[in-house]
This record gives C-alpha cells, sequence and structure tokens, in this order.
C-alpha cells in the first residue's frame, strides 16, 4: 500500500514536471513574422492559453493533493504562484525572436487556471462523493460482526 501511494506521488509529481517544461518551451521557441503567418481563426491563442494553464492547474492540484489536503489557503497560494509564473512567462517572451508579451494572453492564463482549479473541485467532490456512497453502501450490506 505505501509502494503505492509513493508511486503515485511520484508519477504526479513527474507529470507536472514534464507539463510544466513543456509549456515553458514551446511558450518560448522563436515565432514567425506577423506579416508571413496567415490569418486563422481569430483569438485561438487565447483558447490555447486558457486549456494550457487550466491543464497545469489541474496537475498541480492532484500534487498537491497527493501531499496535503487541499484547502482554501493552499489554492490562494496554488493560484498566486501560477499567475506568477504566467507573468514571468510573458514577460520574458519578450526575449525570444518574433514573440511579444501580451496582457491579454495573461488574462488568458487566469482564465484557464480558474477553469482548472474549477474543474479539479468539481471532479474532486464527485470522485470523493461517489466513494463515500460506495463505501457506505458495502458497509451497510457487510455482516455485522459478532
Amino acid at each position: 500500500m505505501l509502494a503505492a501511494t509513493l508511486s503515485r506521488r511520484v508519477l504526479v509529481v513527474l507529470a507536472v514536471g514534464i507539463y510544466w517544461a513543456m509549456l515553458l518551451v514551446l511558450t518560448h521557441l522563436p515565432g514567425e513574422e506577423r506579416e508571413v503567418r496567415p490569418r486563422r481563426i481569430p483569438h485561438l491563442d487565447k483558447v490555447a492559453h486558457a486549456a494550457a494553464f487550466a491543464g497545469l492547474a489541474v496537475l498541480a492540484l492532484a500534487a498537491v493533493a497527493a501531499f496535503r489536503p487541499v484547502t482554501p489557503p493552499v489554492l490562494a497560494g496554488l493560484a498566486c504562484a501560477l499567475a506568477l509564473y504566467a507573468a514571468v512567462d510573458e514577460f520574458t517572451q519578450g526575449w525570444v525572436r518574433h514573440r511579444t508579451p501580451d496582457l491579454r494572453d495573461w488574462l488568458a492564463d487566469m482564465l484557464g487556471m480558474l477553469a482548472g482549479i474549477g474543474t479539479f473541485l468539481l471532479a474532486r467532490r464527485v470522485l470523493v462523493g461517489s466513494s463515500a456512497k460506495s463505501s457506505s453502501a458495502k458497509a451497510a450490506t457487510a455482516p455485522a460482526a459478532e
């Protein structure tokens, strides 16, 4: 049991690390010149920003939950850390060729982070609720100890 818990913790921390590293690399690849880039779906990059940070928030909360209860102060701390990371990420994109920092990208990151936090909390409520119902149903049908 201890080995399973430890391996789950290692796996979720590894997943966060790999995801975060990929996010850092992808946001710092040199871009294309604006004139060369054909007009695609408007604001698609904002959707990508939101989705990326939703995923990061869910994975980060899963990692935190593997080690400690996710309380409101923990949520606030994680949200602040991700908001700061997103701001630094946007700022440092200005150092990369054909990339520019964009406040709207940061806002999309924040929206995605909030969606990820909400998704995590909803999923946890559903999963904990269903496991509690399952446990109480098993207890009700188990024979009484003599």
